[in-house]
């Protein structure tokens, strides 16, 4: 009775007046339960009846002259009643909550410093490219790290980037390359060759030029020297320019016919978590199956309340199936990506001053599943080096 009592909700009624037993009689045999009576006097009663009962006694109490005192409601019949009496707060609370919890994860400020202003307009034009505006939700944006990969590459004036979110808002901190301040002495010194190779363009800033276009020179060859001027007037400096030859390059490389390539196939699935301090808790993607060969994205956003960060998380992972694929080549495209390989390695240790003017394939073989070329590359580079003027030059 106690047990099923406190579930359906009951009230403590205190009854005081005469004919308090007549009115007792009459609710039991209209079907109401009453228990728990207590007759301190002959005139007060202390009983107990269900919450739902409560409109039939009090028809059953009217014209008897009985006061009537609802003292203390149980069980959890009473709280629900209590909501729905006060649904308006409640939904105003949670509403309340509920919209704090929505604005507060979506990004209301970027703050940019250390930039000047022609970065900082690329910056936010590489915001605006990843979907980083102000009133994005922050689940739906890249993260900070993503972030400072993507503005880094697109700034070639910075060498660091910090992207840190405080509350709703992005602080970006800019690092940017200072620029090479002309020193107002320079130590005397030549121009030397450093390889052999013929003249093709030479730009002399300071100094004095000692060879001419079409020259042939060696290795160590003195290009523009830093002495100007003869006799009493001759003085020291430190002789700055490009001296540009054409030089030659002889390589041989090899590239396999046969090449593994990993392809997307447009399947994927999503998994999401939930993370509540140490507790990790998967709501979606139950009945997946991993894929033989899959590519993973994952993606974690902390959960704010103004600027206060929650022990909540949300994971994201999502998985795309990925297949190796083994590409037969054609003689003439493996040649190709050979000739390419050579190229890009060659520009590589050259620098970027460097140009190749022509290229010849002297010897090609293929055995092995293999194409092995033997290859004549001229070049034009800058083979200008500075060598400091020592005493007695």
């Amino acid at each position: 009775m106690k047990d099923w009592s406190e579930i359906r909700g009951y009230v403590t009624v205190k009854l005081q007046g005469q004919g308090i037993e007549r009115l007792v009689n009459q609710c039991v045999r209209d079907g109401m339960k009453v228990w728990g009576i207590q007759k301190p006097e002959e005139q007060f009663w202390l009983l107990r009846i269900y919450t739902k009962d409560i409109s039939r006694f009090r028809r059953h109490v009217r014209g008897t002259g009985i006061k009537v005192y609802f003292q203390q409601k149980h069980g959890t019949a009473n709280v629900r009643q209590w909501y729905r009496a006060q649904w308006g707060i409640v939904i105003g609370v949670f509403a309340f909550i509920a919209l704090l919890i929505v604005l507060s994860n979506r990004l209301w400020g970027i703050e940019i410093s250390g930039a000047s202003p022609e970065n900082e307009h690329q910056i936010r034009l590489a915001l605006d490219e990843l979907g980083v505006e102000t009133g994005s939700s922050f689940f739906s944006i890249p993260t900070p790290e993503v972030i400072q990969k993507n503005v880094l590459d697109a700034l070639d004036t910075a060498v660091w980037i910090g992207v840190q979110r405080k509350g709703t808002i992005f602080h970006i901190q800019v690092a940017e390359k200072e620029p090479l301040k002309e020193r107002e002495t320079y130590t005397p010194g030549h121009l030397v060759a450093t390889k052999k190779g013929v003249i093709v363009r030479m730009f002399v800033e300071k100094g004095k030029a000692v060879v001419d276009l079409h020259d042939y020179v060696k290795k160590g060859q003195l290009l523009v020297s830093g002495q100007v001027g003869d006799g009493e007037k001759a003085s020291m400096t430190s002789a700055r320019g490009a001296i540009f030859a054409e030089t030659w390059y002889r390589t041989t490389v090899e590239t396999p016919m046969q090449k593994s390539i990993s392809t997307l196939t447009g399947e994927h699935y999503t998994k999401r978590y939930l993370h509540v301090g140490p507790w990790r808790v998967q709501f979606t993607g139950f009945f997946t199956e991993p894929f033989s060969g899959e590519f993973l994205e994952e993606q974690v956003t902390p959960v704010y309340v103004g600027p206060w960060k929650l022990p909540i998380s949300l994971e994201e992972n999502v998985a795309y199936e990925a297949e190796e694929e083994t590409v037969e080549l054609a003689a003439k495209e493996a040649k190709e990506a050979a000739l390419e390989r050579s190229r890009t390695e060659l520009l590589q240790t050259l620098g970027k001053d460097a140009e190749i003017i022509e290229e010849k394939v002297l010897h090609e073989q293929t055995e092995n599943g293999k194409v092995k070329l033997s290859l004549h590359f001229r070049v034009v580079e800058n083979i200008a080096e500075p060598k400091p003027i020592v005493q007695g030059d």
